[in-house]
Order: C-alpha cells, then sequence, then structure tokens
C-alpha cells in the first residue's frame, strides 16, 4: 500500500466521521458490539474513535472498507448521503492493484469458468458474506466482474490473505475440481 493511498484513506475516515450525527454513534456502537467488548464501546464519544477502534480490531483498513459502508447504510439516517465518498475511495483503490499478473490471471480465469458456486467458493477462501453481498450490489447484473473482484479481494486483502494454493483448494471445495486442475496445468506446467 502506498503512502498516498494511505493518505487518502485517513481523509476519507475524517471526513465521514466528521458527518455522523450524534443518535447515529449509537446505532453505529450498537452495531460494533460483536467486534468492540462494552466497555471499549462506552469509553468512545465520537465517530472517529469508534472508526479507529473498528480499525484496531481489523474490520476496517485501506483495502477494505466494507464494514464502514454495511455500518453506514445500516446505522446512519443519513447513509445515503455518507456513501459515496467511501464507494469512491473504494472503487479507486480496487482489490485488484498492487496483485501480480499471475494472480489477476487466475483471478480472470476463474471468473470465466466459474458457474452458480462462485459465491461458494469465495465463502471458501475466507471472504465474509457480507463482502460477497457488496460485490453482488456494486455490480448488479455483472456476474463475472463479481467473480473476478471477489477473487482479486481473496488475493490481496491482508486478513484473508489467500495464496493461489488456498483458492485452488476453495474451488475444489466448491466442487469445481477440474477448474482448480485446468488451473494448475495451465499455470503450474
Amino acid at each position: 500500500m502506498s503512502d498516498y493511498q494511505s493518505q487518502e484513506f485517513r481523509a476519507m475516515v475524517v471526513k465521514t466521521a466528521g458527518k455522523i450525527e450524534p443518535d447515529d454513534l449509537k446505532n453505529l456502537k450498537s452495531l460494533c458490539k460483536d467486534c468492540i467488548g462494552q466497555r471499549d464501546l462506552s469509553k468512545i464519544t465520537s465517530a472517529i474513535e469508534l472508526f479507529d477502534e473498528i480499525e484496531k480490531k481489523k474490520k476496517l483498513n485501506p483495502n477494505d472498507v466494507s464494514f464502514l459502508i454495511y455500518l453506514l447504510e445500516i446505522g446512519c439516517k443519513n447513509g445515503p448521503m455518507l456513501l459515496p465518498d467511501v464507494q469512491l475511495y473504494r472503487n479507486k483503490w480496487s482489490s485488484a492493484q498492487g496483485l501480480s499478473e499471475e494472480k489477476r490471471q487466475i483471478a480472470q480465469y476463474i471468473s470465466n469458468n466459474l458457474g452458480r458456486c462462485w459465491k461458494n467458493a469465495l465463502r471458501f477462501t475466507g471472504l465474509p458474506d457480507e463482502q460477497i453481498d457488496i460485490l453482488v450490489e456494486d455490480n448488479p447484473g455483472k456476474t463475472q466482474e463479481s467473480i473476478y473482484k471477489g477473487f482479486c479481494k481473496c488475493f490481496s486483502d491482508p486478513t484473508i490473505n489467500a495464496s493461489v494454493e488456498n483458492v485452488l483448494e476453495a474451488l475444489e471445495k466448491a466442487g469445481m475440481k477440474k477448474l482448480a486442475d485446468e488451473i494448475k496445468k495451465c499455470h503450474y506446467n
């Protein structure tokens, strides 16, 4: 990750936090009970403090703003007004950036050949359901694009950190052994 990306991430988080209303902060804190302990939540008095704590819990980082989008959609009355800045940031720093050519090619090959079980294959890599749902929302009617972006995310997201071998195992678990074997043959022979 570049310093520029990190600076843009911080600016987006600060700008978004500055627009959170006090009533919305209560809702956001309530949505974070599973990832932040009650004692820590009770000390939080501002949205920026909440976002910093979410970041410490590895639910928010410059490569993954999906949890922040979820919180804004569910917990803020003016969530739709806050989403464009976050989505613009996410689109600019897409998950394919920084990937090796080999991993991009594998993600492309999978997206061209994976059928209905694509969501299960992504789940087996460790990609959370809420991130899969965001892929679907962001790419309506574009299944191939959702698959491509999903596998790029699996490769690039530090919380998942999927290797090619992990992705091939996920394909096999999802019933796509033939596809996994084709990738092995193309990329390892």
